[in-house]
């Protein structure tokens, strides 16, 4: 049995006002989706203590991390392992990204112009936060506006599992005061940074200090799973766990602008991987955060662009690789007043699976399915039953 998974962060929404009062998903054309919902079942899994980014912690959950150890793992980690870092238990490991402070000291996320700009601001900052420590400070640059913050271990130290924060004082509260001296020494080393004078003469909002998410130097180990599972992904976290944990892994392009034609992963490469494993694990990124960014109907195209460069060229795969089985999964947003509780839509179809002819891969559609809304410990074990 041949299994594909494959995950979309931040898929499901809630509805519009400019979309006719439905959700991107409701919008999007989605005919590879619509497909695997009529002929598979579908579902709306259920997330009991969401977290903020109870996405990969699922996608941890897929490669064997127990619930319990998944809703604490350190992400710093995870992206110093992306990066060919050396781990250890003496260092500690930040994931870290800029942030532009507005007169009322809220944060927002602000990335810098180029990777080019990143790196000269990460150079800066290197140096004045290293002598504010007394200790080394290296600085890592991960993605654009993405980067990780190397330190070393102090005695008995203890790193908050998630430290972001947009509303500035509620920030600082939860942070150790060895970083709260790092981010001031920050924010007086961006002050009137020359890359912040071009910024601004050019209208774009200035970059005056760093956010903090998941900082620790834990090491989780899944659990031994008896199959060959492989990632597939464009999303460097992702790509940590991969290396981390041993994963073969398939870097995916951005299918939300892509260069080839036909899939957002080279497609002889992985009828290579699915031949050679088990189970393939798909992690795509989120269309983008719909509380800010290019608005709902720029999600209904990228939802659109996953339908067509991924869902659909896995599913032409699997229907040459009898028998097999996919997995559909649409984590869902939380802000405008989403429930903490809410579910992730999903679709489950291939071999075994018994059709329930529901005609949408939706919100509304998969809550009415015939599976009803499992734990992910129960998802997983019908997703990998064999027939």
């Amino acid at each position: 049995m041949k299994r594909v998974a494959i995950l979309v962060d931040a898929a499901a929404d809630l509805p519009y006002p400019e979309l006719q009062d439905q959700t991107p998903m409701q919008q999007a054309r989605l005919p590879f989706a619509r497909e695997l919902a009529s002929e598979g079942r579908c579902g709306a899994l259920k997330r009991l203590r969401p977290e903020a980014d109870a996405s990969r912690a699922l996608l941890a959950e897929f490669c064997g991390v127990p619930e319990a150890v998944a809703r604490d793992l350190r992400w710093g980690p995870m992206a110093a392992a992306s990066l060919g870092l050396p781990v250890s238990a003496d260092r500690v490991y930040i994931l870290a990204g800029f942030v532009s402070i507005d007169e009322h000291q809220v944060q927002m996320p602000v990335h810098p112009s180029s990777l080019e700009e990143q790196q000269h601001l990460l150079e800066d900052l290197q140096k004045g936060l290293s002598e504010t420590d007394g200790r080394a400070v290296e600085l890592h640059s991960l993605s654009l506006g993405r980067f990780v913050i190397m330190l070393q271990a102090g005695e008995g130290e203890v790193w908050p599992r998630t430290v972001v924060q947009y509303g500035r004082k509620s920030f600082l509260k939860r942070l150790p005061a060895r970083l709260t001296r790092l981010l001031q020494k920050a924010e007086a080393t961006l002050k009137g940074h020359p890359v912040n004078t071009v910024r601004l003469d050019l209208g774009e909002a200035p970059v005056d200090g760093l956010w903090c998410w998941s900082g620790g130097a834990n090491v989780v180990t899944p659990d031994v799973q008896p199959f060959r599972q492989a990632l597939v992904t464009q999303d460097p976290l992702a790509e940590g766990m991969a290396k981390m944990w041993k994963r073969t892994l398939l870097q995916m392009e951005n299918p939300y602008n892509l260069s080839r034609p036909d899939a957002g992963f080279d497609v002889f490469q992985m009828m290579q991987i699915l031949e050679n494993h088990d189970e393939v694990v798909i992690w795509v990124p989120a269309p983008f955060s719909s509380r800010k960014f290019e608005g709902s109907s720029e999600k209904v195209r990228r939802l659109d662009a996953v339908d067509y460069y991924v869902s659909g060229p896995v599913k032409a795969i699997l229907e040459e690789m009898q028998p097999s089985r996919l997995l559909l999964l649409a984590a869902g947003v939380r802000h405008r007043g989403r429930p903490e509780r809410g579910a992730a839509p999903f679709v489950l179809w291939g071999e075994g699976i018994a059709s329930d002819s529901c005609q949408d891969w939706t919100e509304i559609e998969c809550t009415q399915g015939s599976l009803g809304s499992p734990k992910v410990k129960k998802l997983l074990e019908i997703f990998r039953k064999e027939t």
